[in-house]
């Protein structure tokens, strides 16, 4: 709950670090908001800290399967799995990629967590 409480609250100039976990959620934030170019710039700094993120390559592949670029949005879940095996909320995503595209529907919502 905090973490979505945080996630809404205006960027503050000044008074919140700049690091890896801010670029996070603040890239989450504009995601939610469909604010994609803001999603980028976060999601580009977030990747500058640590370019071996799960986190973050899944939030980009969500950004890209919200803009219906389902090709690229599964080539970030599929590098986020390789960064972590076991990092479910690119599993799921991944899984609800492939129930949509073979199915026709899925049951699986958008995972945007940083478990």
């Amino acid at each position: 709950m905090k973490d979505i409480i945080i996630r809404h609250e205006p960027e503050t100039v000044g008074h919140t670090p700049r690091d890896f976990d801010y670029f996070l959620r603040c890239a989450k934030r504009a995601i939610n908001l469909r604010d994609f170019a803001a999603a980028k710039r976060n999601l580009i700094k977030a990747l500058e800290l640590n370019s071996d993120s799960p986190q973050a390559m899944n939030l980009v592949g969500v950004m890209l399967e919200m803009r219906e670029e389902y090709e690229q949005a599964k080539r970030y879940y599929g590098q986020a799995i390789k960064l972590d095996k076991h990092f479910e909320p690119a599993q799921q995503n991944m899984r609800r990629m492939f129930e949509l595209f073979n199915f026709g529907s899925s049951e699986e919502p958008i995972n945007t967590d940083n478990q």
